[in-house]
């Protein structure tokens, strides 16, 4: 009888196992023909990744098809569900490939992902990220624009004469890569950490536990206050220009 019980939780626990490391198949998938845009926002946990080419199009895998909503307005390419107090939000299991020729924004909201296949170069680059969002890729640009909030997530390769960047409530911002200017705002236990993108010039603002990383080659203005933290990466070089304001428990620190 004994032999039994563990037989029988044996194969219990077997098909348990297999179903977690083969999850159900997708229930649906499709290909479209989409008109022209230049910006995308996408919302509800939805995943994309982008892939240049040279048409407008979309393959998609989703278990909820029917509600799912791709708009196309004014350049920009909507896409999220029409009916979300339906949907299990926690696990949406929807997946799209976007190709595109060009692209120059980006917004990522309420859990959803964007990851850049290709490296798009263009004039501008805007990003925005809130609400858990998170955007991931190879940017090139003259300029590259970045606002972050409650909890989103970017983390990127920046090639770019100028970047700017707003991080507040809990998000997080990740970069390498190289630019001639560099300003940010970072504010209420936002993370940006730039160790590793090299900035000629950096204008730096810090405040209410805000923590941010970066490394000038040149010069540096940087404001801490209200808990904020700034740490400078120097590599055995003094800067030619450097400016410190500290004030309210607010620190700026030299790293190697």
């Amino acid at each position: 009888m004994k032999n039994l019980f563990l037989i029988a939780l044996l194969i219990t626990a077997c098909t348990f196992s297999c179903q977690a490391q083969n999850p159900r198949p997708l229930a649906e998938s499709k290909e479209l023909a989409l008109d022209a845009f230049h910006a995308l926002e996408v919302s509800q946990a939805i995943e994309v990744e982008i892939i240049q080419s040279h048409d407008y199009r979309a393959e998609i895998r989703s278990d909820y098809m029917k509600y799912l909503v791709i708009d196309e307005q004014n350049g920009v390419l909507r896409i999220k569900f029409d009916s979300p107090n339906q949907l299990n939000m926690r696990n949406p299991n929807t997946y799209i490939k976007l190709f595109t020729p060009q692209i120059r924004s980006i917004q990522a909201t309420s859990a959803s992902s964007v990851t850049l296949q290709s490296t798009f170069k263009n004039q501008e680059w805007e990003l925005i990220t809130n609400s858990a969002g998170n955007i991931q890729g190879n940017f090139e640009a003259k300029t590259i624009r970045m606002d972050l909030s409650s909890a989103g997530q970017i983390e990127a390769q920046l090639k770019a004469e100028n970047i700017d960047v707003e991080a507040s409530s809990g998000s997080t911002l990740i970069a390498k890569g190289t630019t001639n200017q560099l300003d940010i705002e970072a504010s209420s236990s936002a993370t940006v950490n730039m160790l590793d993108l090299k900035a000629t010039h950096i204008l730096v603002e810090a405040s209410s536990a805000s923590d941010t990383q970066i490394y000038p080659t040149q010069s540096l203005s940087a404001e801490a206050s209200s808990n904020g933290s700034i740490l400078y990466k120097t590599k055995n070089k003094t800067l030619k220009n450097i400016h410190i304001d500290e004030s309210t428990g607010g620190s700026v620190r030299a790293i190697q």
